[in-house]
């Protein structure tokens, strides 16, 4: 990469350069012969049916969604779209499955959002309370079970798993929404079912701020920051993602 892009970043950080620059430096990584570092920069891997996203999250009854830092951004510069979707803590079944289902992904770049925080569990339990209000008080009460109880043992209490549901979607009567989590049991149990499904901790979420790869080492800096029409972000860049599996 040419010193001139990396110093951009480095000091002036203000404004985002043009898409054929970004561009260049998403396909060609960061040249490891140069000190600098992006600065200022955040982004996200969104999936979409349509050609291009429209919302940093495009699920149903999404509300809040999860963005990565400076630092995570400059760790996907240069790799492929796999790649980079196993490093934002994405499983190998998962990312199969959407490309089999003719999901897209693309890279989604901008500047520092208004209430971003860094996504530990407590800083997701203050979102969740703020953005579904209607399910605040059935939530409040098993935080404590959610910061300490492992995904293995949900899954255990469940009794099936929590993947395939998801993958089956909404029409599945498991899968755990707001409206059934209103009629549900409002144990922990369905709390974390619900957290899975509709805010997307998955099994790879730890709640310490980073995202977790599939072998169980550590990711990338993770925020979380309500979900929004892309549009709204301000200066932004969106880079489509050729993804291509294992198989």
């Amino acid at each position: 990469m040419p010193f001139c892009l990396a110093f951009y970043f480095y000091r002036m950080g203000d404004h985002i350069v043009n898409q054929d620059l970004i561009e260049k430096l998403v396909r060609e990584g960061v040249d490891t012969g140069t000190k600098t570092r992006v600065r200022k920069l955040y982004g996200r891997v969104c999936r979409s049916k349509c050609d291009r996203p429209v919302v940093l999250a495009e699920e149903r009854d999404r509300r809040v969604t999860m963005v990565m830092g400076p630092s995570g951004v400059e760790k996907l510069f240069g790799r492929s779209g796999f790649e980079m979707l196993v490093e934002l803590g994405h499983t190998a079944e998962y990312i199969e499955r959407e490309v089999a289902a003719g999901t897209r992904f693309s890279l989604v770049l901008f500047h520092r959002q208004k209430g971003m925080a860094t996504a530990t569990w407590d800083n997701v339990l203050k979102a969740v309370a703020q953005y579904y209000p209607e399910v605040a008080d059935i939530v409040a009460p098993h935080a404590g079970a959610l910061r300490r109880t492992a995904f293995a043992d949900w899954q255990e209490q469940a009794g099936f798993s929590l993947a395939e549901i998801h993958a089956r979607g909404a029409g599945d009567p498991r899968f755990m929404t707001v409206a059934r989590l209103q009629h549900s049991k409002r144990d922990a149990l369905a709390v974390r079912r619900f957290l899975y499904h509709v805010i997307r901790l998955t099994e790879l979420f730890s709640g310490d701020g980073y995202t977790r790869r599939q072998d169980g080492t550590r990711g990338v800096r993770e925020y979380v920051v309500e979900n929004k029409v892309i549009a709204c972000l301000g200066e932004q860049v969106t880079i489509d993602l050729d993804v291509q599996t294992k198989n």
